[in-house]
């Protein structure tokens, strides 16, 4: 794409009309025939709306997380469960799963 497609399609979608005049809109630097590798784009926010982008991305940081840690809980159960399998079918011994599992012996005899 070309930097004079790219302004085109951008002004299509914001016509320079809406702009303020002391805004400093369309193409600031570069030539219009030479292809775009990056674009960089300047937006003025005010502390509020800095505020609260950080506060949505600190929800989405959080629930990531739950995310995660429900997974890994349920790996672990999945990982408990495959252990005692073995150890029932007779493959490796309570002492051994206990070990991989990183979790004392007494606590996997309870769940057999």
């Amino acid at each position: 794409m070309t930097m004079k497609e790219l302004t085109q399609k951008l002004e299509e979608r914001y016509p320079l009309e809406k702009a303020e005049s002391w805004d400093n809109s369309g193409l600031q630097v570069g030539r219009k025939n030479k292809a775009v590798r990056k674009v960089f784009l300047a937006l003025d926010a005010t502390d509020a709306e800095i505020k609260e982008a950080r506060e949505a991305v600190e929800k989405v940081e959080a629930k990531k997380n739950e995310a995660i840690e429900k997974l890994e809980e349920e790996n672990r159960k999945n990982s408990i469960g495959i252990y005692l399998r073995f150890v029932k079918q007779g493959a490796i011994s309570l002492s051994e799963a206990a070990k991989e599992l990183g979790i004392p012996k007494s606590d996997l005899e309870l769940m057999i």
